[in-house]
């Protein structure tokens, strides 16, 4: 039997290995799931938020030896495949002790505490007193995985700066959002940094802080492999000379 493809007046016949290599890479396709345009998705609280009610944000006072200081978060995870971040939004009140300088970041979640390292830091953010602010954050290249917990982080111990200051952050009561809620961490001391903020567990509240992560699903990357081996194998058998290759050029003879 012979099998081939017309191109033009020429029709091309694929010898053995051809259809092998052929036959490989349809089933590398078949297996890898269909590529959907990109989809922006979207978990959190945010929608439900009033305007008004707030709980204790990050916060520290403004003694010499820092004997408090609050980190707040809200632990979450996805549910429909692994997730690329686009976008944190929240809001943020600084009160009338003074300004705030704040930062948000991700890190993995074991149930009690973050583990490390921190998968994103923001930059610098700035609060202004006395007035809500809604932030919106786009980390760069934040792939997080379906089915691992993970949690927001939200502190200004990076900003220590002697003085008091009290941040609010809005938050949804009823547990709008199933698949977390609300954490913070006390501490003290002044030699404290970023890193202990993994070292003790946290306590939870029954509540969400007002936030949206919007973000998009990416494929599983055995998928991609997959599908770059099929195509390896196809450029492979192309390559080597076919057992038989048949080429006839139609025309008239004069």
């Amino acid at each position: 039997m012979h099998v081939g493809f017309a191109v033009g007046n020429q029709s091309v016949g694929l010898g053995k290995r051809g259809l092998i290599s052929l036959a490989l890479l349809a089933a590398c396709l078949s297996a890898a799931p269909p590529v959907a345009r990109s989809q922006t998705l979207s978990i959190g609280s945010l929608s439900g938020w009033d305007g008004v009610q707030s709980v204790t944000g990050p916060s520290y006072d403004g003694d010499t030896n820092l004997s408090s200081i609050m980190a707040v978060g809200e632990t979450f995870h996805f549910t429909s495949g692994n997730a690329k971040v686009t976008s944190i939004t929240f809001p943020l009140f600084a009160n009338v002790l003074g300004s705030f300088d704040f930062q948000v970041g991700v890190a993995a979640w074991n149930g009690n505490r973050p583990t490390g390292p921190t998968l994103y830091l923001s930059d610098e953010l700035f609060c202004p007193s006395n007035s809500w602010q809604n932030y919106v954050v786009i980390p760069d290249n934040l792939v997080l995985n379906q089915g691992q917990q993970y949690v927001l982080l939200f502190s200004g111990i990076n900003y220590l700066d002697g003085q008091p200051h009290v941040a609010a952050m809005g938050y949804v009561p009823g547990n709008p959002y199933p698949d977390g809620q609300y954490f913070f961490l006390g501490m003290g001391g002044s030699n404290v940094g970023i890193n202990d903020l993994f070292a003790q567990d946290w306590r939870g509240v029954a509540l969400d802080l007002a936030f949206q992560l919007d973000y998009q699903t990416v494929p599983e990357p055995a998928n991609n492999a997959l599908l770059a081996l099929g195509l390896w194998i196809f450029i492979l058998y192309r390559r080597i000379p076919p057992a038989r290759i048949v080429v006839s050029v139609k025309g008239t003879r004069n």
